[in-house]
């Protein structure tokens, strides 16, 4: 922030060089000191900006900037104030007095001294302040450079800590997502409870055991419903030929309906085991692939790319587990290939 501006230094930016050209004063005005008014004027202006915005400028030269500045307002005011129709009638003395003194007092200042020999410092204050100017923009410079260089520093010790938070952040993905495929396995083949009286035993038992222990209990009451069909359903030879065929069609159609369901139970078993296994072998994938990738150089991104690659097509592509048939099996494309396309139409 700026400091308060002296009432010299106030007065002299209200300063309208122009006014010198007043055409008020037709021949008599001040057009002949014009290039010296302004010349003083713009070095003036040049050195109140030093002064009053630097704080680092001392006092001493700020109070001599004020004095020159009031006698550069002085001249100012005299022009401003002056009258021709008054100074017509003494003969235009006050305007000649005034082109005089300011033309000595522009020379002198230049000389260094009066025609009394009486220092004029103006141009010490300037090189002063200019001298005072640079060597803090120096300062300034310099501590500019040490706050660009420590910015760097930090830029980089920050690209430093997101780039571990970023690996920090990928290996707990990695874990989070082998955590998920660990539950999916758990829950096809593999649930966990224990009873009261045996707290030391875990029994686990997922959809898969469901399905299978189902299918044996149904499993043995086929073979006794095929051992006792006859107590169950009972056939009389005497009975009419139709209600004979209807026993018989009964039979059928109860040891029919058995055999679908045990059949029906296995085939859930299986699918329930391959989900199983699908999912154990993606929760595998993934916690071998921070091992893997640990070993192989950060440089190599081919290789990287390519293990990558492999992971994704483990974890994406439904592999032949055994529990269900192949046959005509027509798999989607793999994700290998569909990337191959995909660059291919490019």
């Amino acid at each position: 922030m700026s400091m308060d501006l002296p009432q010299q230094v106030n007065t002299f930016k209200e300063i309208d060089p122009e006014i010198l050209l007043n055409p008020d004063f037709g021949t008599k005005n001040f057009g002949s000191i014009k290039p010296q008014f302004d010349e003083f004027h713009q070095l003036i202006s040049e050195m109140i900006d030093i002064a009053f915005e630097d704080k680092k400028i001392p006092q001493g030269i700020r109070n001599q900037i004020i004095t020159i500045t009031q006698e550069f307002n002085n001249f100012y005011e005299q022009i401003k104030s002056y009258s021709i129709d008054q100074d017509g009638n003494q003969q235009f003395r006050q305007h000649q007095n005034i082109i005089t003194n300011f033309n000595n007092w522009y020379n002198w200042t230049y000389l260094g001294a009066d025609n009394q020999n009486k220092p004029k410092n103006f141009f010490n204050v300037y090189n002063t302040c200019k001298s005072l100017a640079n060597q803090n923009l120096s300062e300034d410079h310099t501590k500019l450079k040490k706050l660009l260089k420590d910015a760097q520093k930090d830029k980089s010790d920050i690209e430093t800590i997101l780039g571990e938070l970023r690996k920090k952040s990928a290996d707990k993905t990695v874990v989070d997502y082998a955590n998920i495929f660990k539950q999916q396995a758990e829950k096809y083949s593999g649930f966990s409870f224990r009873l009261k009286p045996w707290k030391d035993k875990k029994i686990s038992i997922g959809i898969a055991e469901y399905w299978v222990s189902l299918a044996l209990v149904l499993g043995i009451g086929l073979v006794f419903a095929i051992k006792y069909l006859t107590d169950i359903f009972p056939l009389n030879s005497t009975d009419n030929f139709e209600i004979r065929i209807i026993q018989l069609l009964t039979r059928f159609a109860f040891i029919s309906f058995l055999i679908y369901l045990v059949t029906f139970c296995f085939k859930q078993y299986s699918i329930s085991k391959h989900l199983f296994t699908l999912n154990k072998h993606r929760q595998n994938t993934l916690n071998s692939y921070k091992l893997f990738l640990a070993s192989v150089d950060r440089e190599d991104t081919t290789t990287r790319n390519a293990l990558m690659m492999e992971v994704a097509k483990a974890i994406y592509e439904a592999g032949n587990t055994g529990y269900i048939s192949s046959k005509n099996d027509s798999r989607p494309p793999s994700i290998i290939e569909m990337t191959r396309l995909i660059k291919g139409s490019k």
